[in-house]
């Protein structure tokens, strides 16, 4: 195997002269680019273009420095501040919606720890990635083999060593996880300096999302197993309670977009349903439950009850475990949970039953 395969299959390599030759034509393009017109912004954005792996609207702004350049792949609207290095012997991904600040580095690219074996030449690269809409900080390092996920926020001056979760802000070296971004981060531009309401009402007309906005109210249409499911698949939910007289009934025209009743019944207020509600369907989110194949196997999925559940003892003040339960035989256990989850929604909920011969 030569070395340049070694290299891409990501196994130890030597930098031959096969090797190098596959630089100069990054060598030639960053030259190009760290020489351009700094104001001339069409020039900058095609050099990346022909630079990188893949990009799509990408702009960097130079002094840039890569190894290949093809082994870099960008999502949409990538930005890079002054004097990023993206060593790529190894693939480097990287999603869309992110930037980079300032002398932001990132290696793929190790050398071994011991002398001697690092005297042989023998290098390596490990890729690296970087999820969609992240922000790195200034002087931020990323070393081999590290995973950036999805929304995420790195510190200035961090070393990230190991791999980065969703929706954290992390620093510091080693870079760790500080905390998990969460929705009251919306609304502010700068620790807590709020963004005022111009600013606000542009932001939310350009990213174009407007969440879910669901009213309780004993009109609204009845709540249900069906409907926590669709709403488990929605990214933002607001949940707005009337007390007593209720809300005016342009603040529902303007912003609701779902009405849902707990029931035919009537409270004090919204506060009650909306607490039951938001238990129902955050069980549904993936990750929630830790056993998520749990839920599927619950009252009203398919329309039936849940089966009847059984523990230890095996006998209990002489009432035994049905023997089929102790028989280890997983397709006459399923069989028969089906015919008793039939047979108990027949006997409590007919009408469920009746939806689902009219499904």
């Amino acid at each position: 195997m030569d070395q340049i395969k070694r290299r891409d299959a990501g196994i130890a390599y030597i930098a031959d002269k096969e090797v190098m030759e596959q630089q100069k034509r990054a060598r030639k393009l960053t030259q190009e680019l760290n020489t351009v017109d700094r104001s001339d912004f069409e020039k900058i954005e095609k050099i990346v273009k022909e630079l990188l792996g893949k990009s799509e609207g990408a702009f960097i702004n130079p002094p840039f420095y890569c190894d290949y350049g093809f082994n870099i792949e960008v999502g949409k609207n990538f930005y890079a501040n002054y004097n990023c290095t993206i060593l790529d012997v190894g693939k480097v991904t990287i999603g869309d919606n992110c930037m980079f600040a300032p002398n932001v580095a990132i290696y793929t690219a190790g050398h071994p720890i011991h002398p001697d074996s690092r005297n042989s030449m023998y290098e390596y690269g490990i890729p690296v990635s970087i999820g969609d809409n992240c922000w790195l900080g200034g002087n931020t390092i990323v070393c081999p083999g590290v995973k950036i996920g999805n929304n995420v926020v790195i510190g200035a001056g961090s070393v990230v060593t190991k791999d980065i979760p969703d929706w954290s802000i992390a620093a510091g070296n080693p870079c760790r996880v500080i905390r998990t971004i969460t929705e009251e981060d919306r609304k502010y531009y700068y620790k807590k300096n709020e963004f005022d309401e111009d600013a606000w009402k542009d932001l939310t007309e350009r990213i174009g999302k407007k969440p879910r906005v669901l009213f309780m109210t004993p009109q609204g249409k009845p709540f249900s197993q069906k409907l926590a499911e669709e709403y488990a698949k929605e990214e933002d939910l607001i949940f707005l309670c009337g007390h007593y007289e209720g809300i005016d009934q342009r603040v529902l025209d303007l912003i609701v977009t779902d009405e849902v009743s707990a029931g035919d019944f009537v409270l004090t207020g919204g506060e009650l349903p909306a607490m039951m509600m938001i238990d129902c369907i955050s069980r549904l989110v993936p990750g929630v439950l830790n056993n998520e194949a749990s839920a599927q196997d619950e009252s009203f999925e398919g329309n039936l009850l849940e089966y009847p559940q059984y523990t230890r003892p095996e006998v209990f003040m002489g009432e035994s475990v049905p023997p089929v339960l102790l028989s280890g035989h997983h397709g006459n256990i399923d069989k028969w949970r089906r015919e008793q989850s039939i047979l108990r929604t027949a006997k409590k909920r007919p009408d469920l039953l009746l939806s689902l011969i009219h499904i």
